[in-house]
């Protein structure tokens, strides 16, 4: 180290290094000329940046643009040829006078009128042509099957004061904020583009995408609300998975163009009663030529559903307090359903209609039936009950 030790003042003229090292080109009070033509640009040594001590190396060292004024000391004292930036001393007024100012992109501080400070406007409290003034709500949004209920996109939050804002704006128009202005504390994240993602002094978040998003969860993905969830699309909805299920107190499925459930194996209703809306009218169920109400015929043995949860693992589980539902039809039907008639009946005037008449179900597969066994046992455990084989089937049963 030179025993003389020399600060020095100057303005950053060049920051492309290629050495990609963070150096800039400085012109330097005191040493060099603000005749661009005796010492262009390209003649100024290169100024080390020196970083600050919490600095882990794989940092990139860039942060001073040109025009920026810069202080340092030169590393080998008086032939002030190896300068070291330390510090910036950029802040103040913006003049367009200075002759030695370069020529700089027009998305970067071009932006500041002459004569404004240099300071970022959301720091000193100024929301005057940001991203908070430009900021644009979608309107309101329906509720799907709500009568007259929307939502709205909140405008962004935004109080702060002089000097609790903490903000970083990059060139092209990034900002990062952290505001600790008392009573209004923000983070905000804020893309050139429009995309902005503010969490509020009350704990809310607004997230706005300007774009496409997309959101991969290689493991589990679990949401839950407190409150309602409404999703709306002014597009198609499209949602796949192995098994989906809805569940809740009421289910309600509306469409205007009709509503279509496709299955190769078939579709199974458990509820006591099927009914149309009486304002309507029209027949329950219309069929091909000749198709009868109700089949005079047994569910396919492979086609009979059971209510299965997921478990991570992929194997079979049953539940262990099966829906009633699902453990009384699929017992009436399997082992007690042989030649029996059930009745529903709807409300008071006690109307019977022939659910399942005459049903006689073919288990000749020896596999379906050891299955079957092997599902009722299970149930059996939680529900005392146990399995009665009809006759004609006992002698199979007896082999197993």
């Amino acid at each position: 180290m030179n025993p003389t030790f020399i600060w020095w003042k100057g303005k950053v003229e060049d920051r492309i290094d290629p050495l990609k090292l963070g150096r800039c080109r400085v012109r330097i009070l005191g040493y060099h000329t603000d005749d661009k033509s005796e010492i262009p640009t390209k003649d100024l040594p290169f100024a080390y940046p020196a970083m600050p001590i919490n600095s882990r190396p794989s940092d990139a060292p860039v942060g001073p643009v040109e025009g920026t004024w810069v202080m340092g000391f030169f590393a080998d004292g008086e032939n002030a040829q190896q300068p070291i930036m330390t510090h910036i001393i950029d802040a103040g007024y913006k003049t367009s006078d200075d002759p030695t100012i370069t020529p700089e992109p027009k998305w970067g501080k071009s932006k500041i009128p002459a004569g404004e400070v240099n300071v970022n406007r959301l720091a000193r409290g100024d929301k005057t042509d940001t991203y908070v003034d430009n900021y644009e709500s979608m309107g309101k949004i329906a509720v799907a099957g709500a009568l007259n209920e929307s939502w709205e996109l909140k405008e962004l939050e935004y109080g702060a004061e002089y000097p609790y804002n903490r903000v970083e704006e990059s060139q092209s128009g990034h900002v990062h904020e952290i505001d600790d202005t008392e009573g209004k504390e923000r983070i905000a994240v804020a893309h050139k583009s429009g995309t902005v993602d503010v969490m509020g002094s009350t704990g809310d978040r607004v997230a706005k995408v300007m774009g496409d998003n997309y959101s991969i969860t290689v493991e589990n993905n679990n949401i839950y609300a407190k409150g309602s969830v409404n999703i709306t699309a002014d597009s198609d909805v499209n949602i796949k998975g192995r098994i989906l299920r809805l569940e809740g107190q009421q289910v309600r499925i509306k469409g205007d163009l009709g509503v279509l459930i496709e299955s190769p194996v078939g579709a199974f209703v458990s509820a006591p009663f099927l009914s149309t809306d009486p304002k309507l009218g029209g027949a329950i169920l219309h069929g091909a030529i000749g198709s009868p109400f109700v089949a005079p015929a047994g569910i396919p043995p492979d086609a009979l559903m059971v209510d299965v949860p997921s478990s991570k693992s992929g194997s079979v589980v049953v539940r262990e307090n099966p829906p009633v539902n699902s453990l009384a039809l699929l017992r009436a039907t399997i082992f007690g359903g042989f030649n029996a008639k059930k009745t529903m009946f709807l409300g008071p005037a006690e109307c019977g209609t022939d659910m399942l008449d005459e049903l006689k179900a073919n288990f000749n597969a020896l596999d379906m039936l050891k299955l079957l066994t092997k599902i009722f046992n299970l149930v059996g455990k939680n529900t005392s009950q146990t399995t009665t084989v009809p006759d004609n089937v006992k002698t199979e049963y007896a082999e197993m």
